[in-house]
Protein backbone atom coordinates (compact mmCIF):
# COMPACT_ATOMS: atom_id res chain seq x y z
CA UNK A 1 0.00 0.00 0.00
CA UNK A 2 1.74 3.53 -0.81
CA UNK A 3 2.05 6.14 1.19
CA UNK A 4 -0.10 8.43 -0.02
CA UNK A 5 -2.79 5.22 0.08
CA UNK A 6 -2.59 5.42 4.33
CA UNK A 7 -2.37 9.15 4.41
CA UNK A 8 -5.85 9.32 2.62
CA UNK A 9 -7.15 6.63 4.90
CA UNK A 10 -5.95 8.76 7.78
CA UNK A 11 -7.60 11.72 7.08
CA UNK A 12 -10.82 9.17 6.40
CA UNK A 13 -10.54 8.12 10.07
CA UNK A 14 -10.13 11.26 11.38
CA UNK A 15 -13.39 12.96 9.08
CA UNK A 16 -15.33 10.61 10.76
CA UNK A 17 -14.59 10.89 14.17
CA UNK A 18 -13.32 7.94 15.34
CA UNK A 19 -10.15 9.60 16.87
CA UNK A 20 -12.58 12.68 18.31
CA UNK A 21 -11.19 13.82 21.66
CA UNK A 22 -12.94 11.91 24.59
CA UNK A 23 -15.77 13.72 26.61
CA UNK A 24 -18.15 13.81 29.81
CA UNK A 25 -21.19 14.95 30.81
CA UNK A 26 -21.06 13.86 34.37
CA UNK A 27 -18.31 14.22 37.12
CA UNK A 28 -19.48 11.94 40.30
CA UNK A 29 -17.25 10.89 43.55
CA UNK A 30 -17.31 9.98 47.33
CA UNK A 31 -14.91 11.93 49.89
CA UNK A 32 -14.66 11.36 53.18
CA UNK A 33 -13.84 14.33 55.90
CA UNK A 34 -12.97 13.90 59.75
CA UNK A 35 -12.98 17.07 61.62
CA UNK A 36 -11.63 17.25 65.34
CA UNK A 37 -11.38 19.83 67.53
CA UNK A 38 -9.75 20.86 71.10
CA UNK A 39 -12.68 21.25 72.87
CA UNK A 40 -13.58 17.46 71.75
CA UNK A 41 -16.23 18.17 68.90
CA UNK A 42 -15.51 15.51 66.97
CA UNK A 43 -17.58 14.81 63.35
CA UNK A 44 -16.91 12.40 60.97
CA UNK A 45 -19.18 12.83 56.92
CA UNK A 46 -19.21 10.68 54.20
CA UNK A 47 -20.53 12.76 51.18
CA UNK A 48 -21.51 11.10 47.78
CA UNK A 49 -22.71 13.35 45.16
CA UNK A 50 -21.81 14.71 41.31
CA UNK A 51 -22.08 17.37 38.29
CA UNK A 52 -24.59 17.02 35.49
CA UNK A 53 -23.06 19.46 32.61
CA UNK A 54 -25.64 20.51 30.08
CA UNK A 55 -22.71 20.31 27.13
CA UNK A 56 -19.51 17.99 26.46
CA UNK A 57 -16.37 18.48 28.64
CA UNK A 58 -13.34 17.69 26.35
CA UNK A 59 -10.63 15.91 27.95
CA UNK A 60 -8.41 17.86 26.93
CA UNK A 61 -4.59 17.17 28.75
CA UNK A 62 -3.61 20.00 28.07
CA UNK A 63 -5.37 21.95 30.15
CA UNK A 64 -4.80 21.98 34.46
CA UNK A 65 -7.49 18.76 34.62
CA UNK A 66 -9.30 20.69 37.59
CA UNK A 67 -10.34 23.77 35.65
CA UNK A 68 -11.56 21.64 32.26
CA UNK A 69 -15.21 23.46 33.93
CA UNK A 70 -14.59 26.77 33.93
CA UNK A 71 -11.66 26.71 31.09
CA UNK A 72 -14.68 25.54 28.77
CA UNK A 73 -17.60 27.56 30.26
CA UNK A 74 -19.56 24.22 31.11
CA UNK A 75 -22.97 24.89 32.87
CA UNK A 76 -23.79 22.15 35.55
CA UNK A 77 -25.91 21.37 38.03
CA UNK A 78 -24.36 19.67 41.14
CA UNK A 79 -26.45 17.19 43.68
CA UNK A 80 -25.04 15.98 46.86
CA UNK A 81 -25.66 13.70 50.14
CA UNK A 82 -23.48 13.83 53.57
CA UNK A 83 -24.05 11.58 56.06
CA UNK A 84 -22.59 13.18 59.28
CA UNK A 85 -21.76 11.49 62.26
CA UNK A 86 -21.05 14.59 65.28
CA UNK A 87 -20.22 13.96 68.94
CA UNK A 88 -19.19 16.84 71.83
CA UNK A 89 -18.71 17.09 75.56
CA UNK A 90 -22.31 16.89 75.99
CA UNK A 91 -23.80 15.12 73.50
CA UNK A 92 -24.01 11.56 72.43
CA UNK A 93 -22.87 11.02 68.68
CA UNK A 94 -25.79 11.43 66.73
CA UNK A 95 -26.42 11.40 62.86
CA UNK A 96 -27.26 14.76 60.90
CA UNK A 97 -27.55 14.26 57.41
CA UNK A 98 -27.94 16.85 54.41
CA UNK A 99 -28.51 17.29 51.20
CA UNK A 100 -27.20 19.75 48.62
CA UNK A 101 -28.03 21.74 45.25
CA UNK A 102 -26.73 24.12 43.19
CA UNK A 103 -26.22 25.41 39.75
CA UNK A 104 -23.46 26.90 37.93
CA UNK A 105 -24.26 28.79 34.75
CA UNK A 106 -22.35 30.27 31.75
CA UNK A 107 -23.90 32.90 30.17
CA UNK A 108 -22.15 35.04 27.70
CA UNK A 109 -19.79 36.54 29.65
CA UNK A 110 -21.60 36.61 32.91
CA UNK A 111 -21.28 33.68 35.30
CA UNK A 112 -24.81 32.56 37.75
CA UNK A 113 -24.67 30.65 40.63
CA UNK A 114 -27.85 29.23 43.23
CA UNK A 115 -27.95 27.07 45.97
CA UNK A 116 -29.37 25.19 48.97
CA UNK A 117 -28.92 23.16 51.51
CA UNK A 118 -30.73 21.46 54.61
CA UNK A 119 -29.24 19.30 57.65
CA UNK A 120 -31.26 17.88 60.02
CA UNK A 121 -30.82 15.54 63.36
CA UNK A 122 -31.48 14.68 66.64
CA UNK A 123 -28.90 15.48 69.48
CA UNK A 124 -29.30 13.44 72.82
CA UNK A 125 -27.50 14.80 76.04
CA UNK A 126 -24.85 12.18 77.20
CA UNK A 127 -26.12 13.34 81.16
CA UNK A 128 -29.83 11.91 79.89
CA UNK A 129 -30.31 10.60 76.45
CA UNK A 130 -34.22 11.09 77.12
CA UNK A 131 -33.51 14.84 76.99
CA UNK A 132 -32.44 15.94 72.97
CA UNK A 133 -32.39 18.47 70.84
CA UNK A 134 -33.57 18.67 67.22
CA UNK A 135 -31.70 21.11 65.17
CA UNK A 136 -31.70 21.85 61.81
CA UNK A 137 -29.91 23.99 59.38
CA UNK A 138 -31.48 25.31 55.87
CA UNK A 139 -29.01 27.73 53.55
CA UNK A 140 -29.98 29.35 50.52
CA UNK A 141 -27.06 31.08 48.37
CA UNK A 142 -26.56 32.85 44.89
CA UNK A 143 -23.93 34.35 42.93
CA UNK A 144 -23.29 36.57 39.99
CA UNK A 145 -20.03 36.43 38.18
CA UNK A 146 -18.25 38.23 35.39
CA UNK A 147 -15.17 37.24 33.01
CA UNK A 148 -12.61 39.92 32.96
CA UNK A 149 -10.92 38.09 31.09
CA UNK A 150 -11.33 34.33 29.62
CA UNK A 151 -9.47 32.81 32.44
CA UNK A 152 -10.35 35.03 34.77
CA UNK A 153 -13.77 35.45 37.07
CA UNK A 154 -14.75 38.60 39.22
CA UNK A 155 -17.89 38.10 41.33
CA UNK A 156 -20.21 38.37 44.53
CA UNK A 157 -21.87 35.87 46.58
CA UNK A 158 -24.75 35.89 49.01
CA UNK A 159 -25.43 32.99 51.36
CA UNK A 160 -28.09 32.71 54.08
CA UNK A 161 -28.14 30.13 57.10
CA UNK A 162 -31.04 29.66 59.15
CA UNK A 163 -30.48 27.25 62.57
CA UNK A 164 -33.38 26.46 64.78
CA UNK A 165 -34.21 24.59 67.86
CA UNK A 166 -36.16 22.74 69.60
CA UNK A 167 -35.42 21.05 72.91
CA UNK A 168 -36.89 18.74 74.97
CA UNK A 169 -38.55 18.80 78.50
CA UNK A 170 -35.47 19.62 81.14
CA UNK A 171 -33.38 21.32 78.41
CA UNK A 172 -32.70 25.30 78.37
CA UNK A 173 -34.30 26.74 75.52
CA UNK A 174 -31.87 27.68 72.47
CA UNK A 175 -32.60 30.64 70.40
CA UNK A 176 -32.94 30.14 66.46
CA UNK A 177 -29.84 32.18 64.74
CA UNK A 178 -29.69 33.51 61.18
CA UNK A 179 -25.98 33.56 59.69
CA UNK A 180 -25.22 35.98 56.53
CA UNK A 181 -22.56 36.63 53.97
CA UNK A 182 -21.45 38.66 51.93
CA UNK A 183 -18.39 37.50 49.65
CA UNK A 184 -16.38 39.57 47.16
CA UNK A 185 -14.19 36.59 44.87
CA UNK A 186 -12.10 36.22 42.22
CA UNK A 187 -11.12 33.04 40.38
CA UNK A 188 -7.94 33.05 38.04
CA UNK A 189 -6.31 30.63 36.02
CA UNK A 190 -2.31 31.75 34.51
CA UNK A 191 -0.38 30.12 32.32
CA UNK A 192 3.42 30.41 33.26
CA UNK A 193 6.14 30.98 31.40
CA UNK A 194 7.64 27.79 31.65
CA UNK A 195 4.28 26.42 30.17
CA UNK A 196 2.70 24.84 33.56
CA UNK A 197 -0.44 26.53 35.07
CA UNK A 198 -1.23 28.33 38.57
CA UNK A 199 -4.63 29.26 39.90
CA UNK A 200 -5.49 31.78 42.14
CA UNK A 201 -8.59 31.95 44.33
CA UNK A 202 -9.02 35.27 47.03
CA UNK A 203 -12.34 36.58 48.39
CA UNK A 204 -13.12 39.16 51.07
CA UNK A 205 -16.66 38.22 53.50
CA UNK A 206 -18.27 40.47 55.78
CA UNK A 207 -20.37 37.59 58.02
CA UNK A 208 -23.18 38.37 60.70
CA UNK A 209 -24.69 36.24 63.26
CA UNK A 210 -28.28 36.97 64.50
CA UNK A 211 -28.94 35.04 67.81
CA UNK A 212 -29.55 36.73 71.53
CA UNK A 213 -26.97 39.60 69.71
CA UNK A 214 -25.66 40.30 66.05
CA UNK A 215 -21.96 39.80 66.10
CA UNK A 216 -19.91 40.98 62.55
CA UNK A 217 -16.86 39.12 61.84
CA UNK A 218 -14.72 39.85 58.20
CA UNK A 219 -12.87 36.96 56.41
CA UNK A 220 -10.19 37.68 53.85
CA UNK A 221 -8.39 33.99 52.00
CA UNK A 222 -6.44 33.03 49.66
CA UNK A 223 -5.20 29.97 48.09
CA UNK A 224 -3.11 28.93 45.41
CA UNK A 225 -2.74 25.62 43.33
CA UNK A 226 0.18 25.06 41.31
CA UNK A 227 0.43 22.42 38.14
CA UNK A 228 3.39 20.98 37.62
CA UNK A 229 1.66 19.13 34.93
CA UNK A 230 -1.63 19.40 34.22
CA UNK A 231 -2.77 16.41 35.66
CA UNK A 232 -1.07 16.68 38.99
CA UNK A 233 -1.25 20.06 41.74
CA UNK A 234 -0.10 20.88 44.93
CA UNK A 235 -1.97 23.89 46.90
CA UNK A 236 -1.67 26.19 50.04
CA UNK A 237 -3.81 28.37 51.54
CA UNK A 238 -4.22 30.76 54.33
CA UNK A 239 -7.61 32.41 55.84
CA UNK A 240 -8.34 35.32 58.42
CA UNK A 241 -11.27 35.67 60.90
CA UNK A 242 -11.60 38.53 63.17
CA UNK A 243 -14.70 40.39 64.78
CA UNK A 244 -17.10 39.70 67.43
CA UNK A 245 -17.76 35.82 67.35
CA UNK A 246 -14.50 34.88 69.06
CA UNK A 247 -15.71 31.19 68.47
CA UNK A 248 -14.49 31.78 64.23
CA UNK A 249 -11.89 34.71 65.04
CA UNK A 250 -7.90 32.90 63.89
CA UNK A 251 -6.29 31.99 61.49
CA UNK A 252 -6.80 28.91 58.93
CA UNK A 253 -3.77 26.99 56.73
CA UNK A 254 -4.81 24.59 54.31
CA UNK A 255 -2.57 22.06 52.05
CA UNK A 256 -3.62 20.42 49.10
CA UNK A 257 -2.60 17.39 46.86
CA UNK A 258 -4.41 16.46 43.66
CA UNK A 259 -4.00 13.65 40.98
CA UNK A 260 -5.22 12.32 38.07
CA UNK A 261 -4.63 8.63 37.99
CA UNK A 262 -6.35 8.59 34.50
CA UNK A 263 -7.94 11.08 32.26
CA UNK A 264 -11.51 10.11 33.41
CA UNK A 265 -10.04 8.95 37.33
CA UNK A 266 -8.59 11.30 39.64
CA UNK A 267 -8.38 11.64 43.65
CA UNK A 268 -7.63 14.50 46.28
CA UNK A 269 -6.31 15.23 49.69
CA UNK A 270 -6.51 18.25 51.75
CA UNK A 271 -5.88 19.31 55.28
CA UNK A 272 -6.76 22.30 56.91
CA UNK A 273 -6.03 23.76 60.82
CA UNK A 274 -7.36 26.26 62.78
CA UNK A 275 -6.13 28.05 64.75
CA UNK A 276 -8.82 30.54 67.81
CA UNK A 277 -7.26 33.76 68.14
CA UNK A 278 -8.59 33.11 72.09
CA UNK A 279 -8.53 29.79 73.42
CA UNK A 280 -10.80 31.35 76.30
CA UNK A 281 -13.68 31.71 73.32
CA UNK A 282 -13.05 28.55 71.31
CA UNK A 283 -10.87 26.04 70.58
CA UNK A 284 -8.08 24.77 68.03
CA UNK A 285 -9.65 22.05 65.03
CA UNK A 286 -8.24 20.46 62.31
CA UNK A 287 -10.13 19.06 59.21
CA UNK A 288 -8.77 16.24 56.74
CA UNK A 289 -10.72 15.53 53.44
CA UNK A 290 -9.76 12.45 51.01
CA UNK A 291 -12.07 11.74 48.12
CA UNK A 292 -12.26 10.49 44.12
CA UNK A 293 -13.73 11.43 41.39
CA UNK A 294 -14.88 9.62 38.16
CA UNK A 295 -16.22 10.97 34.70
CA UNK A 296 -18.57 9.98 32.86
Amino acid sequence: MTTKALTAIAVAVASTGLFAQETYNIEAGVAFVNYSADDATKQTSTMIGGTYYFKPIKIDMSQPQGELEFLQKASGVTVNYIANKYEDNDFTKTSLPGTSISGRFYIDSLVAEIGYDNTKGTLHTKANTARYVETKANASSFGIGYLVRPNSELGFRYSDTKYTYNVSAGLTAINDKTKTDNEIYSHSVYTLSNGNFAVADISYKNIETKQTSTKKNHETSANFRYYPQTKIYVEAGLKFNSGDDKTDAGRTTSFGLGYAFTPRLAGLVQVANFSVKDSAQGADNKLTLVGVQYRF
